[in-house]
C-alpha cells in the first residue's frame, strides 16, 4: 500500500493502540478494508512490553524512553501514569521523527470506525491547504474538565478544544507542535508550578493562534456518533453507504466498562425508564453486576457515607 503512481501526497496511517487482542485485530482489518493508498502502520505504546513478541512488519513501537530522547516532559494527569494518553501528540512526534518522508499523518485510534475514503480526505486537505482535522463536541468550554489545564499558557478567549480519535496532520503542523511542546517543557522545567495543557486544547489552540488551517471533521462525514461516550457495540456497526465517523466502537466487555464508567449517577439503574438502564439491558446481569456494584459503592461512599453501601448489597447481592 503506497502512493506510487497517484497524485496523492505521501501519507502514513497510524493505527494507534496500546493493546492487541482479537477485537483490536478486527479493528485493524477494518481499517485495511478501507484500502488507503498511504502506508499503514500499527503504532503501539510498548511501555508495558506487551508488543515485545509481536511480529508484524507494520509495527512501530514507542515507550517512555522516547520522551527524554525528544526533550518531552513525562507529564500525565495528576496521580496517573498516562503521559501518552494525556498527550496524544507525543507518539506522533516520535513517529514523524523516524519517518520524515510523509506530507500528512493520519491518526486512526483502535476504537474508531469510519465509512469514507481516507485518500479523498488527504487529497482534499492538500488541495485546500488544510493542516489539521479536529472535532469540537460543542460542549461549552466552561464545562470542559481540561480547560483548567491550559490557564497558565492561554487566555480564555483564545482557547479551543477538539477531539482527535481520527485526525490528519500536515508534516509542517507536527513540526510546529513538537517545537512548541519542547519550548513549553523548558518553561515548565524552570517554573514547575505551571499547569501542562491537555492535548485536546494544546493542539487546536496552538495551530489556530499561529495561522495554521484547521478543518472540522464534519466536512468529511457525519460525526453524530463521535464522542468519548456512549460506547457503540462492535456488532451494531453496519454499512450505511454514507460517509461517517464512529467513536468509541468497542467489543462487549469494553463497551460495558465504558457505559458504567461514564454514568456519574449509577443509581439511575433503578429508574425504569433511564437511559443507563436501557443501555445495560443489552447485557446479561452477570456481565454488568460486578461493575455496577463497584460503581454504586463508590457513589454511595461519596454522597451518603459508607453505611449506605449496604443498600447496594440488598439490590445486587
Amino acid at each position: 500500500m503506497n502512493n506510487e503512481g497517484t497524485s496523492l501526497p505521501r501519507y502514513a496511517v497510524l493505527f494507534r493502540t496500546h493493546v492487541w487482542d482479537d477485537f483490536v485485530a478486527r479493528q485493524y482489518k477494518r481499517l485495511l478494508a478501507l484500502n488507503p493508498r498511504g502506508d499503514v502502520f500499527i503504532v503501539a505504546n510498548n511501555t508495558s512490553g506487551a508488543f515485545d513478541d509481536f511480529a508484524d512488519p507494520a509495527l512501530f513501537t514507542f515507550d517512555k524512553s522516547d520522551l527524554a530522547a525528544l526533550d518531552l516532559p513525562d507529564i500525565g494527569e495528576k496521580g496517573l501514569d498516562n503521559a501518552f494518553w494525556y498527550n496524544i501528540d507525543y507518539p506522533l512526534y516520535v513517529f514523524a521523527k523516524a519517518h520524515r518522508d510523509y506530507d500528512y499523518y493520519v491518526v486512526f485510534e483502535y476504537d474508531v470506525a469510519m465509512e469514507g475514503s481516507i485518500d479523498g480526505i488527504v487529497e482534499d486537505m492538500a488541495r485546500c491547504g488544510h493542516d489539521a482535522i479536529g472535532y469540537d463536541s460543542r460542549q461549552p468550554m466552561h464545562q470542559w474538565g481540561y480547560r483548567k489545564s491550559a490557564v497558565d499558557f492561554y487566555e480564555p478567549d483564545e482557547m479551543r478544544k477538539e477531539l482527535y480519535c481520527f485526525t490528519v496532520f500536515s508534516a509542517r503542523a507536527l513540526d510546529f507542535l513538537y517545537a512548541r511542546r519542547v519550548e513549553m517543557g523548558k518553561q515548565l522545567a524552570s517554573r514547575p508550578e505551571l499547569k501542562w495543557p491537555h492535548c485536546e486544547i494544546f493542539i487546536p489552540t496552538e495551530l489556530a493562534r499561529n495561522g495554521f488551517s484547521l478543518v472540522d471533521l464534519t466536512r468529511y462525514g457525519r460525526a453524530d456518533r463521535y464522542d468519548f461516550q456512549p460506547a457503540i457495540l462492535e456488532e451494531d456497526v453496519h454499512p450505511t453507504g454514507s460517509n461517517r465517523f464512529l467513536h468509541p466502537v468497542l467489543d462487549r466487555p469494553r463497551s460495558l466498562q465504558n457505559i458504567v464508567k461514564y454514568e456519574y449517577k449509577p443509581e439511575r439503574f433503578f429508574y425504569p425508564r433511564s437511559g443507563f438502564r436501557r443501555h445495560l439491558k443489552r447485557f446479561h446481569p452477570h456481565e454488568y453486576r460486578p461493575l455496577l456494584r463497584q460503581s454504586l459503592n463508590a457513589r454511595m461512599r461519596k454522597v451518603y457515607g459508607r453505611l449506605a453501601t449496604s443498600l447496594v448489597k440488598v439490590f445486587l447481592g
